[in-house]
């Protein structure tokens, strides 16, 4: 079998992303002599893509789903209560390569991953600075790379079977040609809130029509964290996102310092 091939095939039955934390850690951070604290547990957990990924979806399914959508860990976490949530965590860390081992491919997450921080970090800033959901939008950029990280993942069980991956050439190349289908299928599959769903879409480009000032800001997030620390704001100030939301470059200039 090629990798190709192999890759096609996992697309549909993929686990999802590696974790990017100690969970057991987390949790155990998360207790006192009272019991699991939620909140703790939260900014313990809030973080890592496949955990904000794994749980929300589980608290939409239908045994689950009562009246409205979650879109957030925080909202995911109160609904399924201490014990259910920490078990539903703890359980990750059991799968099959949960995490990843293979050193050159996780650099390629840990790259991937600090993406995912930097413009849920500057979604949640600039959200704060509009009086938008800062927590929705916080989420939707940590899950934005959760395809080219559940790729990575399926990379690792690809060599543990016996398969090649002679070079970042090859990697980088299944990552272009696979990362953003296994993002689709993945949120397709674990059904995602639609509206979470459109303001991950969001970080790679706008539609056309009317966007919502969250949308706009997930784009806006997503050039902010792409950029170098020496380019590009001035050119950003200036751009159509930045004209719709009526951010000028003071602002940006304060949300890229804080």
């Amino acid at each position: 079998m090629t990798l190709s091939v192999y890759l096609e095939r996992r697309r549909e039955i993929t686990d999802g992303a590696p974790l990017m934390m100690d969970v057991q850690r987390a949790v155990q951070r998360s207790l006192n002599p009272a019991g699991l604290d939620l909140t703790k547990l939260h900014d313990e957990t809030r973080s890592d893509p496949q955990i904000t990924a794994v749980l929300v979806a589980a608290a939409n399914s239908a045994a689950q789903h009562h009246g409205k959508a979650v879109q957030t860990l925080a909202q995911a976490l109160h609904r399924f209560g201490s014990g259910q949530s920490m078990n539903l965590i703890l359980g990750l860390a059991l799968k099959r390569s949960a995490r990843l081992s293979d050193p050159f491919l996780a650099d390629y997450a840990e790259r991937y991953w600090e993406l995912s921080l930097h413009t849920a970090e500057h979604a949640r800033k600039l959200a704060r600075l509009l009086d938008l959901d800062q927590d929705r939008c916080y989420c939707a950029g940590m899950l934005h790379r959760l395809g080219d990280l559940a790729l990575l993942r399926c990379l690792q069980e690809w060599k543990q079977a016996g398969g090649e991956l002679d070079d970042r050439e090859e990697v980088g190349n299944a990552l272009a040609e696979f990362g953003a289908g296994y993002g689709s299928e993945l949120r397709m599959r674990w059904r995602l809130p639609l509206e979470l769903r459109e303001l991950i879409a969001a970080v790679y480009q706008l539609g056309g029509g009317v966007y919502s000032r969250e949308a706009l800001v997930m784009n806006m997030a997503a050039q902010l964290a792409l950029l170098t620390e020496h380019e590009g704001i001035e050119e950003l100030a200036r751009s159509r996102t930045a004209r719709l939301l009526k951010i000028g470059l003071p602002e940006l200039m304060r949300l890229r310092k804080k």
